[in-house]
């Protein structure tokens, strides 16, 4: 389970009847046509991943967010650097030549499951306490 908050569920990823996908700004139109074609939408995200890193490390530092084990996924967040920019304004990203696609992956899933409502994943429900 990537996120305690919520579990994952193609129920959960539905806005109406119709599967949705959020994505950070890249060639939007060569990604958006292929899932279009299988009825899931697929929208922008609103903020920038920087923001959807900055706002993950505070999750995972409380546990609020368990990694699955994934060396890569891993590496990847563990080698973001923070940088300032000449206007003062920090961004968070990957080093030059690096990746980080898994680990915005878990930043926008995780940025997706912030809500009011909280999901019990203590299964004491389950387990009737």
């Amino acid at each position: 389970m990537m996120a305690r908050a919520f579990p994952c569920s193609r129920r959960a990823n539905t806005v109406g009847s119709r599967a949705c996908c959020a994505s950070t700004a890249i060639n939007l139109r060569s990604v958006r046509n292929p899932f279009n074609k299988h009825g899931i939408s697929y929208e922008l995200c609103k903020q920038p991943k920087s923001d959807l890193y900055r706002d993950l490390l505070p999750r995972l530092n409380s546990g609020q967010i368990i990694l699955p084990r994934h060396d890569r996924l891993v590496a990847q967040i563990c080698g973001l650097e923070r940088r300032t920019g000449r206007s003062g304004k920090d961004s968070i990203d990957h080093a030059p030549n690096g990746h980080d696609d898994l680990a915005n992956a878990v930043a926008g899933a995780a940025a997706a499951t912030r809500s009011k409502y909280r999901y019990d994943c203590s299964l004491d429900w389950v387990r009737g306490a």
